[in-house]
């Protein structure tokens, strides 16, 4: 019996490795086996004494016509010559056979209780799994679909568009009627119709286009003097505006002059200050 002892100590029945015992000597409910603690009520009986020996009973007389020697008392075939001698009727105790492990690593880090998981980490967990579940139900839709009612279906053939023919539109422009025999004839027709306020005549040496952009001028007398044409690039420029000496503010009349097949014409006019 273990008197006066606390803590843990070896369990005297031999069921667990160790059991908890009171501050009075009392064992307890609470026992470790591998370094892991469980309840187990403390059987009714007392632990076994390991102290008690084997109590042998008085040998009986041999029986009648047996000898020490062999015959009739000549040990049977069950009994092992070799095996120590037993003497009958004894009682068998069996000792608890306790085993101490190593406790430096029972209470290490290794075998700590695992850490229940924090409400987060199960909702992360829950999600993921979630997540993962769905992907496999979207791979299994995808391919095990039906497609269609059953028959392979044709592509069509490609069309082919041609396209469509590209209309061109031709602008003809209506030239003038009175061509003139010479660009700076042309210019001074129109300069002259300008200056008397005659658009009709005006319209029948020059394009409607030129004609506007010259009326847009008031005419000034003496202040349009022709100055000449030029006679190298096309189309003749014909210059027409003040003497000299004049205001370097007056207006200067480039007129554009542009030949056709029956003569020529005044195609633009542009006003420089």
């Amino acid at each position: 019996m273990v008197d006066q002892l606390t803590s843990w100590q070896p369990d005297p029945w031999g069921i667990h490795e160790m059991r908890f015992f009171s501050a009075e000597g009392k064992p307890t409910q609470l026992v470790m086996d591998e370094g892991r603690t469980s309840y187990d009520k403390p059987p009714p009986t007392p632990p076994p004494d390991p102290s008690s020996q084997l109590r042998p009973e008085p040998e009986s007389s041999p029986a009648p016509g047996s000898s020490p020697g062999g015959g009739a008392g000549a040990p049977s075939a069950l009994e092992s010559p070799a095996s120590p001698a037993v003497p009958r009727g004894a009682r068998s105790v069996v000792l608890p056979v306790i085993e101490f492990a190593d406790k430096r690593s029972r209470f290490g880090a290794e075998d700590r209780w695992p850490e229940p998981l924090s409400r987060p980490r199960k909702i992360a967990y829950i999600v993921v799994c979630v997540a993962l579940a769905l992907s496999a139900l979207g791979l299994a839709y995808v391919h095990l679909r039906p497609t269609g009612s059953g028959h392979p279906t044709r592509s069509a053939a490609p069309t082919t568009m041609s396209p469509a023919p590209r209309t061109t539109t031709t602008t003809t422009l209506a030239l003038p009627t009175a061509l003139q025999a010479g660009a700076e004839a042309a210019a001074t027709a129109l300069v002259s119709s300008w200056s008397t306020g005659n658009k009709a005549i005006a319209l029948t040496v020059a394009t409607p286009t030129a004609v506007a952009d010259l009326f847009a001028s008031t005419y000034t007398n003496g202040l349009a003097i022709d100055r000449g044409c030029s006679t190298t690039f096309m189309p003749i420029v014909c210059t027409f505006g003040p003497p000299g000496g004049a205001s370097p503010t007056d207006p200067i009349y480039e007129i554009d002059v542009t030949k056709a097949a029956g003569g020529w014409y005044v195609s633009a006019v542009k006003v420089e200050n």
